[in-house]
């Protein structure tokens, strides 16, 4: 039981949108509205329409691993079937049901050819980038963002240096609840996405 091909084209058709709403504002305009140029209007619908990419990728696994009768919440499911011999790069990581917050779980699933950002890794050159976040076990984060718009370099308890002039989505550890800093888990129970654009 494969993800379809029609569902795949959809979901890189709506980071293509997000790609192009992104382009047609490109010339930043004195103000906008609210104070806000028409490019950071751009780049805030274009994260808004990835943000909405990743919560589709996320709720197709979790729709498709319960129609296979795939009962583990965690572990892994493959994008073309549930047998034995799936192929590593086909294998999504699962945390709850949805897929994990790693660059083999939902970056895999949202397939749309984003990047990793890092230290030691090539600059890259998509339009899209991600930063992959391991704090235990338990905790990981993928961080989403435009290619040069600023991200988080760590998770930090204190709001104001996390998310403050930021222009990223966090997706979280699936049903992950830290009871320390439980107001930056967003939803407690399954997919946890959260937007910042302060600094768009």
């Amino acid at each position: 039981m494969g993800f379809g091909k029609n569902y795949c084209v959809f979901l890189k058709r709506t980071v293509e949108a997000a790609v192009f709403s992104l382009m047609i504002a490109s010339v930043p305009a004195a103000s906008a509205g609210d104070g806000q140029s028409k490019e950071t209007q751009a780049r805030i619908a274009a994260l808004k329409t990835m943000a909405t990419a990743l919560r589709n990728s996320a709720e197709l696994v979790n729709s498709k691993r319960i129609l296979a009768g795939h009962e583990a919440l965690d572990g892994s499911i493959c994008m073309n079937g549930l047998g034995d011999n799936c192929p590593q790069d086909e294998s999504i990581a699962l945390r709850c049901g949805y897929p994990d917050a790693t660059p083999d779980g939902i970056i895999r699933a949202l397939n749309a050819g984003l990047e990793q950002l890092g230290d030691e890794l090539p600059p890259p050159d998509s339009k899209w980038v991600f930063v992959y976040k391991e704090w235990s076990a338990d905790a990981r984060q993928i961080l989403v963002s435009l290619n040069g718009a600023p991200i988080s370099d760590s998770f930090e308890s204190e709001e104001e240096l996390t998310f403050k002039h930021k222009c990223y989505i966090f997706y979280n550890t699936p049903c992950y609840v830290d009871p320390r800093h439980s107001k930056f888990d967003g939803n407690h129970e399954g997919i946890q996405i959260r937007l910042f654009t302060d600094g768009c």
